[in-house]
């Protein structure tokens, strides 16, 4: 386990944030000269703790629907689940692929924008796979609010200062972009730190270009925030999908308004299909942990809560931050 001291915590939390700010910006807000700061950061991602800088991007705004499936295998052999894997990640479609512990064994994120086309695709898969499979769990993904790493502040912390998210994705207008908003968006996913100046020169066009176009499509809702991906393993944590189910259909709103008080809370998910009422990813360090999370809604909200299933990924074999073109 690696072990870091508040002034890691604090750029993490602050790089999670907003991670194409300059070490300058972010030495004011942690107390430390600039030098010191690209000094750490360089020693998390060495460490591994910083997996990699990331864009967010909001695929429904490119005109995208996300087609989410989970599996449950069944008269299985590890050949026959490698073939599996491997055929559903050289899919053109599939941005997240995962095997999981848990209540599912496989997860499928697709991104669609012609379900014609795409429905002759899956339903060879089906034609192929189906008899792999007991279960099969189909939903529309809809949204995402993500509330980010309030707990790098302090691991003591019980509830959220703020609980506002700090980005929202999913159910908005579509927004039509062109060749150049699309390579700047290639380039900035692989680099978000890249500076302005190097993604001028390589789009061949001024700086000014660049920053109306990257201002744009943050306005736009496009480009949704600058993050990291922190490799929570190496902090002893891990990352569990909470499903829900509810008894009143009422009470969801004010159950996941309790739910992301929660410091550990990461995203809460919207989605239309056979999924769970109330969705929620929250890093922990075990599962007794989610069993506390229950037993303190159980307690403040009688009666409400149905049922509930988690489960948490064991290998990534594919994520990409945007759609094959």
């Amino acid at each position: 386990m690696e072990k870091l001291d508040i002034k890691d915590r604090k750029i993490l939390y602050e790089l999670d944030r907003d991670s194409r700010q300059s070490f300058s910006k972010l030495g004011k807000k942690v107390g430390l000269h600039k030098d010191s700061v690209a000094y750490r950061v360089k020693k998390l991602q060495e460490n591994g703790i910083i997996h990699h800088f990331e864009t967010g991007i909001d695929f429904s705004k490119l005109g995208y629907n996300i087609y989410r499936y989970y599996f449950n295998y069944q008269f299985i052999t590890p050949e026959k689940k490698k073939e599996i894997i491997d055929h559903l990640v050289q899919s053109k479609y599939s941005i997240w692929v995962t095997s999981l512990e848990g209540q599912y064994d496989l997860a499928v994120y697709m991104a669609v924008k012609d379900i014609n086309d795409f429905y002759h695709y899956w339903d060879d898969v089906f034609r192929k796979y189906s008899k792999y499979f007991s279960k099969k769990t189909f939903s529309v993904f809809c949204g995402t609010k993500y509330y980010g790493y309030s707990f790098l502040l302090d691991e003591s912390l019980k509830e959220r200062t703020s609980c506002a998210p700090i980005s929202e994705i999913g159910g908005k207008q579509v927004i039509q972009i062109d060749s150049i908003d699309f390579e700047l968006l290639e380039l900035i996913i692989t680099n978000p730190r890249m500076p302005i100046i190097k993604l001028a020169e390589t789009l061949k066009v001024s700086i000014q270009t660049i920053n109306n176009r990257i201002r744009n499509l943050i306005k736009s809702g496009v480009i949704t925030g600058f993050g990291i991906e922190i490799n929570f393993s190496k902090l002893e944590y891990k990352l569990y999908r909470l499903d829900i189910n509810l008894n009143e259909n009422v009470m969801k709103r004010p159950i996941i308004d309790y739910i992301v008080k929660n410091p550990h809370t990461l995203n809460v998910y919207e989605s239309i299909g056979d999924a769970a009422d109330i969705e929620i990813e929250i890093i922990l360090n075990d599962v007794k942990q989610i069993h506390t999370l229950i037993e303190s809604i159980l307690l403040k909200f009688s009666n409400s809560i149905k049922d509930y299933k988690y489960h948490t990924t064991l290998i990534r074999h594919k994520s990409i931050p945007i759609p094959e073109i």
